[in-house]
């Protein structure tokens, strides 16, 4: 069993040792998540669909992270584009 403590130093209560890996878990769980909410997200890069009037499938992308476009291109190349983006 271990004590818990008060602030003043003086033990309060007596906790199982499952009891206080399970409280360590969650507190330790808890500060995971805030600290991911104040992460910031950065916005994936965006991926676009055209087709021309004879029916031709073209693709355009932007990385809003860095700017970076790439208009009118075949899905192989929009891949690469893609690829190219996260490394």
């Amino acid at each position: 069993m271990k004590a818990v403590y008060s602030h003043s130093g003086q033990s309060s209560a007596l906790l199982s040792d499952s009891t206080a890996n399970t409280l360590n878990h969650t507190i330790a769980g808890w500060f995971r998540r805030v600290a991911q909410w104040l992460a910031p997200q950065l916005p994936a890069p965006r991926i676009y669909q055209h087709m021309d009037r004879s029916g031709q499938i073209y693709w355009s992308g932007f990385n809003p992270n860095t700017g970076l476009s790439i208009r009118w291109v075949s899905e192989a190349e929009i891949r690469v584009w893609l690829e190219q983006q996260y490394r």
